[in-house]
């Protein structure tokens, strides 16, 4: 840490504040890191499905583009 606390309070707070950090650390960490590993086995899957919505939504708006005449000029112009 970089910068040094001069009030003693100060000091105090922030070892209270990493103590409980580290403390729910140990207790809860391995649940934590189980639940990130179940979600992203549950939902790898659908990444993938919506990367491949992604594409064909690219390609049906090239095809519309290919498909489609220009539109005509309005004598107003």
């Amino acid at each position: 840490m970089s910068k040094k606390m001069e009030n003693p309070e100060d000091r105090a707070a922030f070892d209270r504040c990493i103590d409980v950090m580290t403390k729910l650390i140990l207790k809860y960490g391995r649940k934590v890191l189980a639940g990130l590993q179940t979600l992203r086995v549950r939902f790898e899957p659908l990444k993938d499905k919506w990367r491949h919505l992604k594409k064909a939504e690219e390609r049906y708006r090239r095809y519309l583009e290919v498909v489609t005449p220009p539109k005509e000029k309005t004598g107003t112009e």
